[in-house]
């Protein structure tokens, strides 16, 4: 544990994200879906092959098509592995007043949950979740690259026009998928915002034949140009540490969105 986070201590939260993901990764294999690490888990790979020191969630992207059918099978290869109880996929299609565009398979047995908010002395207000994260393809120029971003912006307050923000969800979707993964010029992350949409977007080839990179004692697949990935998200000096002030887990911030 690195002292800067001497307050916390996140390794007993590490072996059940670990966890949560080898059951995640099971069921992909199983079924043939495509998948990569993002965010800090792909930076973790590469920098510390592992964790960061002090991140204490996994991310990964999902091609649209594959995410899915992740949403319409977990449950079904969950109650099938026996672990129906201890997890449980959340998302909107799934979980009505659930409010992200993206799912999260997550820890569901809340007697493990408060023993590893106790141990690790973390909020952990989101839970114990892998995030699974769609990738869309978008349009490239043009009036349609124009309001498609004028959407991608304006998304978050369609709930105050439309009844149920579960309804307002699936038409965001709906609007994210119409382009298609595979046959798309460029493909997007839909959990960034949109003023960062220049510059985090890729040629759907940079995510086939993914790297396969040691992750504690796993192996996590990567975008196949993951350096041109990092250096898109975090900038050519991903290697670098961050400040002391920044090296705090997420959730004790109250953000996940910061993984540098």
């Amino acid at each position: 544990m690195s002292r800067e986070n001497a307050a916390y201590n996140l390794e007993p939260l590490w072996g059940e994200l670990l966890a949560i993901y080898r059951e995640f990764a099971r069921i992909c294999d199983r079924r043939g879906m495509r998948y990569y690490a993002c965010g800090g888990t792909a930076l973790g790979a590469v920098r510390h092959q592992g964790f960061i020191p002090w991140d204490d969630d996994l991310d990964m992207f999902m091609p649209r098509p594959d995410y899915t059918r992740f949403v319409e099978t977990v449950q079904g290869e969950l109650e099938q592995s026996g672990l129906g109880v201890r997890y449980r996929w959340r998302s909107f299609e799934t979980e009505p007043g659930y409010g992200h565009s993206f799912g999260r398979l997550q820890l569901a047995d809340e007697a493990a949950v408060a023993a590893l908010r106790r141990d690790s002395r973390l909020p952990l207000p989101l839970g114990i979740c892998v995030d699974v994260i769609p990738l869309d393809g978008i349009p490239q120029k043009g009036v349609k690259l124009f309001l498609w971003l004028a959407v991608r912006s304006a998304w978050r307050h369609l709930p105050r026009f439309i009844s149920s923000r579960r309804k307002a969800l699936l038409m965001y979707q709906r609007f994210l998928a119409a382009i298609p993964f595979d046959t798309a010029e460029r493909v997007e992350d839909s959990k960034e915002d949109a003023s960062r949409l220049r510059r985090t977007n890729w040629p759907p080839q940079m995510f086939a034949n993914p790297v396969l990179l040691p992750f504690c004692d796993v192996k996590v697949p990567l975008p196949r140009d993951w350096r041109t990935y990092l250096s898109d998200m975090i900038g050519a000096d991903y290697m670098q540490l961050p400040p002391l002030s920044s090296r705090v887990p997420s959730h004790a911030r109250g953000d996940s969105t910061s993984f540098a």
